[in-house]
């Protein structure tokens, strides 16, 4: 389907470009930005790593108390290695929050060192085919696979606790000596299986079941602080009776929009990510139509009512963690992205060209709306008449500009792939 076709779909629903001329287009943009530099789109969030409170919490608390001994008795394995090492200075509180981070990452999951990507016909390919064969065997088979620890603890240089800031005031030489003691600690606790008691038996850290918790701001919560709230709807809604005439009755609306979708333009042609501001209906919308945007239920719009009587529109973008890559060659042609990658380029041809028209659409409104003035449209016949070679011309332009895009990338990746995969052939084996 190429964005020509598209084109004559929407033009046939109604659907018309804007009319503005670029100049006045880029005037309203900008007055647009200076009327509205006060406002924000994101609402507030806050999110913690916590334990997970779904599960049973008498089985936590019992977790707890078994961890607090495992704890004092690996502290006690690490005190004796340093004061071995000649490390008289760490306070018994110290070293207790450090052996349960020590625990804590030991018994996590599973960090790997990943291979860097060499194309899908590649040796990194067998050898993860091989182990997924091994494992899947045995599994089979009913051996049972035991849970891979880690065991490098330089890692830990890197997170958040007491053992991060403790090393950073230490030397290289020192660095060293400190991590021989922890490693030596932890292999003691790795050959006995856990820290034995004085009557001899074994217990092993668990850790706790966590997850995130994200504590998202009221949509309306902004709005209710500055007058009182009469409604809250979504973008799409807006499209639709009896909200599609508030782009035209309240003050600064079309502004707003004209705005944030500039932002979310900019932001996708800075980063190559694009926010989720896809249709409800995204198998007619998206790839029929083209929209992406214009339509949606993450943007949320609240009306509210000032002391004064005065009626205004604020915008809410909820659910913008969840972000669309744009497959650039440039960037990601390395990438393990497989046969996504291919499917990852749709963005270019379907989902730019739709942001553009959003700003195109808000951005005359915007200056309609300053004007006082409704813009006049000419009827379908008339456009048809005027316009008519100019559609078709643009309909057989996209088109062939799609054709050969498309097959142009895919040739670029199957002789990027090839000639890869020749120089570690021809590599000098060492």
């Amino acid at each position: 389907i190429t964005e020509g076709a598209r084109n004559t779909v929407r033009f046939a629903m109604g659907s018309r470009h804007p009319e503005l001329g670029w100049e006045m287009a880029r005037q309203t943009i900008m007055s647009s930005f200076a009327r509205q530099r006060t406002e924000n789109f994101l609402p507030a969030e806050i999110t913690y790593y916590a334990t997970d409170f779904n599960q049973d919490q008498e089985r936590t608390q019992d977790l707890l108390v078994l961890n607090g001994r495992v704890v004092e008795g690996f502290a006690a394995l690490m005190d004796e290695q340093l004061r071995t090492r000649g490390f008289l200075g760490v306070d018994a509180d110290t070293i207790r929050r450090i052996a349960r981070q020590v625990l804590d990452y030991h018994h996590g999951y599973a960090l790997y060192d990943l291979e860097p990507y060499q194309g899908l016909l590649s040796v990194s390919t067998l050898k993860m085919a091989a182990r997924v064969g091994t494992d899947l065997s045995l599994a089979l088979a009913g051996v049972p696979l035991h849970q891979r620890r880690n065991t490098r603890l330089s890692r830990l240089q890197g997170r958040p606790g007491d053992l991060r800031g403790l090393v950073a005031r230490m030397d290289e030489s020192e660095q060293d000596t400190f991590f021989g003691a922890l490693e030596a600690a932890l292999a003691q606790y790795v050959r006995r299986g856990g820290i034995t008691d004085g009557t001899g038996n074994v217990w092993t850290y668990h850790p706790l079941p966590r997850t995130f918790y994200t504590f998202q701001e009221r949509a309306d919560f902004p709005s209710r602080v500055r007058g009182k709230v009469e409604e809250t709807f979504t973008l799409e809604e807006l499209q639709q009776p009896p909200h599609n005439t508030l782009l035209q009755t309240v003050p600064g609306l079309a502004e707003k929009l004209t705005v944030f979708f500039v932002l979310v333009h900019r932001y996708y042609k800075d980063t190559g990510f694009l926010p989720d501001l896809r249709p409800r209906n995204a198998g007619r919308d998206i790839f029929l139509l083209g929209i992406w945007g214009q339509i949606s239920d993450n943007l949320l719009i609240t009306v509210r009512r000032t002391d004064d009587g005065e009626v205004h529109a604020d915008l809410c973008f909820v659910d913008n963690k969840d972000q669309f890559k744009e497959y650039r060659r440039n960037e990601d042609r390395k990438s393990p992205v497989g046969v996504a990658k291919h499917a990852l380029r749709l963005t270019g041809s379907l989902v730019e060209p739709a942001l553009l028209r959003s700003i195109g659409l808000f951005t005359e409104l915007a200056y309609d709306n300053e004007r006082g003035a409704e813009r006049s449209r000419a009827s379908l016949v008339e456009m048809y008449s005027t316009k008519g070679l100019d559609i078709v011309h643009e309909v057989l332009h996209s088109g062939i500009e799609q054709i050969f895009d498309n097959g142009k990338v895919m040739v670029e990746d199957v002789v990027d792939d090839i000639f890869t995969g020749l120089k570690k052939w021809f590599r000098p084996r060492r």
